[in-house]
């Protein structure tokens, strides 16, 4: 299992069974999908109030039933045939996960525009903006973000403590008006510390479309990180959430 986290805009109200799969995909748009984290820009979507604990009907089918559509260009091209047995026991468990009005995330995201421009740069801001405008093309009324295999990594409830821990942070954030990454936030987001956000590549930061046409587009690095050459922080491939155990 690849530990993948997907994100909807949708109709459909709270998080579907397996049972109620096939009416879930017939009202979503793009798929968004990441890699063992919830992208900055993906959180920026959310507050605590967004947090829900899914029943254990839920837990089972996890995100197993999901619907891959179209060329991806994701991070993860492998099989996600591959069951593992043993690991029946957690796929039952209820588990955290995300859901808000698609307008009151919208209004969030603009809302930390101002704060995030100044640690994104230029162009990974201008990235931010596209992912604001790709939301407002949306017809759907509310976004849900999938986090079933998110929550195997780790034991019962830890998923959830750590995301209350990063909107409580993001909260302070917000009543100060001044951006700074938190432990929590860089463990959930699967940000390198060591790695400034203005350098952090396009999929860390927004996630993949599962679609026809590839997003985000691959971003350069800022000049001064070019010019150093091999001493530069480069973020890790393999993200490390919640790997301390």
């Amino acid at each position: 299992m690849s530990n993948r986290v997907y994100l909807y805009c949708t109709n459909f109200e709270g998080l579907p069974t397996e049972d109620q799969s096939e009416e879930f995909f017939s009202m979503v748009g793009t798929e968004y999908e990441a890699s063992a984290r919830i992208p900055l820009f993906w959180m920026c979507l959310f507050s605590e109030d967004d947090i829900h604990i899914s029943s254990g009907a839920h837990a089972e089918q996890g995100d197993t039933a999901h619907q891959r559509r179209g060329d991806d260009g994701s991070e993860d091209d492998e099989d996600d045939d591959f069951e593992d047995d043993d690991e029946g026991d957690d796929e039952d468990r209820p588990h955290a996960y995300l859901s808000c009005e698609r307008t009151a995330g919208i209004a969030r995201l603009r809302q930390r525009s101002p704060m995030l421009r100044p640690v994104l740069g230029a162009e990974r801001h201008a990235l931010y903006e596209e992912w604001i405008a790709r939301l407002e093309a949306e017809p759907w009324h509310r976004i849900l973000v999938k986090t079933a295999e998110l929550d195997m990594m780790s034991e019962a409830g830890e998923l959830e403590q750590e995301l209350r821990r990063s909107y409580r942070d993001l909260a302070g954030l917000d009543a100060r008006r001044s951006w700074q990454m938190t432990p929590a936030m860089f463990n959930l987001a699967g940000l390198d510390p060591e790695c400034a956000l203005d350098a952090s590549p396009a999929w860390a930061l927004a996630g993949s479309a599962n679609s026809a046409t590839r997003w985000p587009a691959e971003l350069e690095q800022p000049a001064e990180l070019e010019s150093a050459g091999a001493t530069a922080t480069v973020p890790s491939a393999r993200p490390w959430w919640m790997f301390w155990k």
